[in-house]
């Protein structure tokens, strides 16, 4: 009897498989049928809309980094820790839903979870946002009352929201075409939501332990106890994704050691950024005093050079092999954490700061499309859209990461400080 529910199991599963694939087919026709019907108005409508998602993404992430110092105030936090939670929660919860987002789209549709497209371009507006998102809060915090920039920015997006609606086109969705329609358990396994809440728990746990312990301290008995838990929880993803899962999230099989290693740098550029990025602006309020629009307008050299390293990256690409791209990425985000660890207070603006924003866009828009490049090479068709999920879900999940293991540098390093007025060279 045993055998018989495992050989029934096994057919569903084989079904569902090709269900899934030649929805995919289908899918692929659909979308194409779709773009040939739309006028040049609703393309731009289209893109626009696209573009203004990821411009949203990063813009508050922006809007909360050029006023820490005014939310610290308001809220009297003292612990640099607190503030570093502030960025860090915000790309560890774009980091831990990616994936499970992506399969929620494939088997739901894409509109309603607002997929974007336009890789060069969609890149090229990340600056754009962080930037954008930066300037709108100073203005605020200056002028009027800092929480208005995050209702505006909210009211906002709800408006793209709408606009997305009508402009982004519909598609029939994997489970439209199921008849009859399936159960509960069916689109659970479907969409694979027990290892998604699995993978999530993992992130969650092992990125709170690191950024709370900056808080608390790791001395404190639940950080340890949180730490486990993330390291449990991810040894029970693997365990489902391999031995349980008829349609795993993420197909272990296919990831190989050179997989492995472009994951590995991604990380490692990103998570640079992250604490570059943080330490940048706390330099600026905190240390250098810099009021949050002047700020503002230093952090602006991304702008053009993250648009114009975008199309140089789509030319690279094609002339230049991605490993080599990799390294170049990883050399210039290096250099800008190199030139802002190093810049003494007092010194001007020109001298290291300014050079360290050119390196930054630099390094991220090129080791994006190349770690995205590397991964469609190095996995099948099929297997395409899993690969972008996953390396932006080690862009978001690093960045959040990152912080909590340079706070917990920093706190080693600042705790054999003597006492007493700071100097340039506690700076270094």
């Amino acid at each position: 009897m045993n055998d018989s529910g495992d050989q029934v199991e096994k057919q569903d599963a084989d079904d569902s498989n090709t269900q899934v694939s030649s929805h995919d087919s289908q899918d692929a026709d659909a979308e194409t049928w779709t773009a040939l019907e739309l006028s040049p108005f609703q393309e731009a409508m289209f893109a626009s809309t696209l573009l203004m998602t990821q411009f949203f993404a990063q813009a508050r992430l922006g809007q909360t980094l050029s006023i820490l110092k005014v939310i610290s105030a308001s809220f009297q936090i003292t612990n640099p820790g607190e503030l570093s939670w502030l960025i860090a929660g915000y790309s560890l919860t774009i980091g831990s839903c990616i994936l499970l987002s992506r399969r929620l789209g494939d088997y739901f549709g894409h509109k309603p979870l607002f997929i974007a497209g336009l890789v060069c371009l969609y890149g090229g507006l990340t600056p754009v946002g962080v930037i954008g998102g930066a300037t709108i809060s100073a203005l605020f915090a200056e002028f009027v009352w800092w929480p208005w920039s995050y209702w505006l920015m909210g009211c906002i997006t709800a408006a793209v929201a709408l606009c997305g609606y009508f402009a982004v086109p519909s598609s029939q969705s994997h489970y439209e075409s199921l008849q009859p329609r399936p159960s509960l358990r069916d689109i659970l396994w479907a969409t694979d939501v027990p290892a998604g809440a699995l993978g999530i728990a993992a992130l969650v746990f092992f990125n709170l332990a690191w950024n709370q312990a900056v808080v608390v301290g790791w001395a404190t008995p639940y950080i340890p106890v949180f730490l486990v838990l993330g390291i449990l929880f991810a040894i029970a993803l693997f365990y489902i994704e391999i031995n349980v899962s008829p349609s795993p999230l993420i197909p272990f099989s296919i990831l190989t050691g050179d997989v492995a290693f472009v994951l590995a740098c991604v990380a490692a550029a990103w998570g640079g950024f992250g604490a570059y990025v943080y330490y940048f602006w706390t330099t600026m309020l905190m240390v250098v005093e810099t009021p949050p629009l002047l700020a503002s307008a230093w952090f602006s050299p991304p702008i053009p050079v993250g648009l114009g390293t975008a199309v140089l990256t789509g030319y690279l690409v094609a002339r230049v092999h991605p490993a080599m791209l990799m390294v170049r990425a990883e050399a210039c985000v290096l250099a800008a954490c190199l030139l802002l660890a190093t810049f003494p207070p007092g010194q001007t603006y020109w001298a290291q700061l300014f050079p360290s924003l050119i390196f930054a866009p630099l390094g991220l828009d090129m080791s994006f499309p190349a770690a995205n490049l590397v991964m469609s090479n190095a996995m099948g068709k099929e297997h395409q859209g899993m690969a972008m999920s996953l390396v932006n879900t080690i862009v978001n999940y690093s960045i959040s990461l990152s912080l909590g293991i340079a706070g917990t540098i920093e706190q080693q390093v600042t705790k054999t400080k003597p006492e007493g007025p700071a100097t340039d060279s506690d700076f270094y």
